[in-house]
């Protein structure tokens, strides 16, 4: 895959014993935001911010 820039991230995490899947979207200041909270489990919406930095370090590796 051809990435020019970090956009959309499909971010998996295992919650309650299964794995769950949501995405998180750059907004246009260029942080990453869950699209669509009622997809993610409710205890990762406060992880929001470190997910967002995680994805701005590690996205560019």
């Amino acid at each position: 895959m051809n990435i020019q820039r970090m956009h959309l991230f499909q971010v998996y995490v295992v919650h309650e014993g299964r794995k769950v899947r949501f995405h998180m979207q750059a907004d246009p200041n260029g942080n990453f935001r869950i699209t669509d909270p009622a997809s993610c489990p409710e205890i990762y919406h406060r992880t929001e911010e470190q997910l967002n930095n995680a994805i701005r370090i590690y996205g560019k590796a």
